[in-house]
């Protein structure tokens, strides 16, 4: 029976990310098979042994399955919702990043997050149910219900705050592995990528998320992923 509730738990992850937009779309054939070598290249440098399938997607991304050694896949956006164009040297600097989670496990690090967001709304229910107890019993179990309450909003945001928490730091953590495998004009591309992505953030007046990103993006801010590329090209001179 616990087998079973963690396999459904598995696939109803791996769902929920296929809905949230790394789900496959006509395959530009071409540019796969292009970044299909790229990645066979990159995995030899970087000793990343799990096979590796490019399969196209509405974003930059990286997914592999929770049992070792089994299928991973890298998904690059097809080119009309590629939001900036992508230079053949940044493709390869994010390639690295991406084959960077792959070689870490990653993902199967985060069902654990997972699974405690699937148990948020039984953690609601309670708090529901203590205010259906405080309309019909107000002045009864009160501790018990103030309890309650208080254990569950202090969870949900432990369980916001971590789970942002533990992406941003795969993420610095892929960044910083990525930089041992890429020469000096691949580290320029990716950060003309970040600086571009920067001025467009801020164009559209995203200034709430370099503000709060640090401690609720799932990503490093670009200002600081620029500094980190920047750092490790002086310290190679």
């Amino acid at each position: 029976m616990l087998i079973n509730f963690a396999t459904n738990l598995i696939n109803d992850y791996r769902k929920e990310r296929a809905y949230r937009g790394y789900s496959t779309i006509v395959p530009e054939v071409e540019r796969a098979e292009k970044i299909q070598k790229k990645v066979n290249e990159l995995k030899k440098k970087m000793n990343v042994s799990i096979p590796v399938t490019v399969m196209t997607g509405t974003e930059w991304a990286a997914s592999n399955s929770p049992a070792p050694g089994e299928q991973a896949e890298i998904y690059f956006p097809a080119l009309p919702m590629e939001e900036i164009p992508t230079t053949s040297d940044c493709e390869t600097a994010i390639l690295a990043h991406e084959l960077a989670h792959l070689k870490f496990d990653h993902s199967s690090k985060q069902y654990l997050y997972s699974l405690l967001k699937k148990i948020m709304p039984i953690i609601f229910s309670l708090v529901a149910s203590t205010l259906i107890i405080d309309h019909f019993f107000p002045t009864e179990f009160a501790n018990l219900k103030f309890f309650a309450k208080a254990n569950a909003i202090a969870l949900f945001f432990i369980v916001v705050f971590k789970d942002k928490q533990h992406h941003r730091v795969n993420e610095v953590e892929a960044d910083t592995e990525a930089l041992k495998y890429l020469n000096r004009k691949e580290k320029l591309a990716r950060m003309e990528d970040l600086k571009a992505h920067q001025l467009k953030a801020r164009q559209q007046q995203n200034w709430l998320d370099e503000k709060i990103g640090k401690f609720f993006g799932t990503h490093p801010s670009d200002k600081s992923r620029i500094e980190q590329i920047q750092k490790n090209i002086d310290s190679s001179q």
